[in-house]
């Protein structure tokens, strides 16, 4: 099922208005027109990132421990973060993957890319699968764990990462994690 395609002209955008609130992002205030009707939007206005699913040679995944404030709690994630500007979404992914857990990788394979939470931004995440990766630097938080245990968090809505759940479940369908697979 296809979804409704708006009537040629009954939908633009007005003015937007940029509010720098944080060194890492902008938020957009736009107003919408649609027809006689006008609304005022706010958006997270985002460079872009990357992230890698660091899947070592025996088929498991290494993940970050991370505190995050806005659900108070210790979410596992795969390695990312924001694409700096003259970098590549590949070097941003196997950069982040050294920052966080002090690992390095053979090589990487692009999984895909996907918006996060198109209604509040328009980031774009570039999701990579990091074979081989080992760790050479240790950093604290790092875990090794399996796609299963991961998605098996998010069935109970336990440390669940919606980035990390998309990258793991890409890699799988890919063929490079999951029963029968070896990172290599």
């Amino acid at each position: 099922m296809q979804p409704p395609t708006p009537q040629a002209g009954s939908r633009r955008i007005g003015e937007r208005r940029r509010h720098r609130l944080s060194p890492w992002f902008d938020v957009i205030e736009a107003e919408l027109h649609e027809g006689a009707e006008t609304s005022t939007w706010h958006f997270q206005d985002h460079p872009g990132a990357a992230i890698a699913v660091p899947v070592t040679p025996a088929g498991t995944i290494l993940v970050s421990s991370e505190y995050r404030i806005a659900v108070d709690a210790v979410i596992l994630e795969v390695p990312g973060g924001r694409v700096d500007p003259g970098e590549t979404a590949e070097q941003a992914a196997l950069r982040e993957m050294f920052e966080e857990i002090g690992a390095t990788a053979e090589r990487a394979v692009l999984l895909g890319r996907f918006l996060n939470s198109p209604g509040s931004s328009n980031e774009m995440t570039h999701a990579y699968a990091a074979l081989g990766a080992k760790v050479v630097d240790p950093r604290p938080g790092t875990v090794e764990t399996t796609a299963e245990a991961l998605i098996g968090e998010a069935a109970t809505g336990d440390r669940a990462d919606a980035s990390t759940l998309t990258a793991v479940l890409l890699a799988r369908a890919a063929g490079l994690i999951g029963p029968g697979t070896r990172g290599d």
